[in-house]
Order: structure tokens, then sequence, then C-alpha cells
């Protein structure tokens, strides 16, 4: 399972399942997620099988990776956004 939610006042809002249909990869498997300082629809998430995930929420279909890093043989416990530059 891989969900956006949204908190309201009546609770959690399922806002968008980024795991559906058969595509059943580790990509998915996120131990980190951090949200984009400067677009509220790209996220990055750290993997279990060591990808760090680039994700674009915003995208009509239901691919909604954007990119995949494969840098690391083992999991990703962390990820750290870029700081804003001024």
């Amino acid at each position: 399972m891989f969900k956006i939610l949204s908190v309201d006042d009546n609770g959690f809002v399922e806002k968008m399942n980024l795991r559906v249909g058969k595509n059943l990869n580790l990509n998915y498997s996120c131990n980190d997620v951090v949200w984009s300082n400067s677009d509220e629809n790209l996220i990055a998430t750290g993997a279990t099988n060591g990808a760090v995930v680039l994700w674009n929420l915003s995208k009509l279909t239901r691919a909604k990776q954007e990119h995949v890093f494969m840098d690391h043989q083992r999991t990703v416990h962390k990820v750290i956004p870029p700081p804003i530059l001024c």
C-alpha cells in the first residue's frame, strides 16, 4: 500500500493511491518520504531496495514515478530535501 492522504476536520482522506494495478516492485516499499519545498506535487521516497524515487503527483497517468535513482546497494533509511536557494 502506498497512498497519499490529507487530514481534514473529519480525519484522514485518501487523495491518491500510488500502488495500483499489478506493478508490485520494491520501489513502492518506502522507509521515508519528503515533500518538495518548491512544488507540492513532487515527493521523494527512500525504498527498501536502495532506490530513491522522485514522484510527480500532477502527472495525468497512473504511473507517477518521475525518476528512479539506483545509487544505493541497500535500504535507504532517510531522504533529505535539498536546501532552498534564494
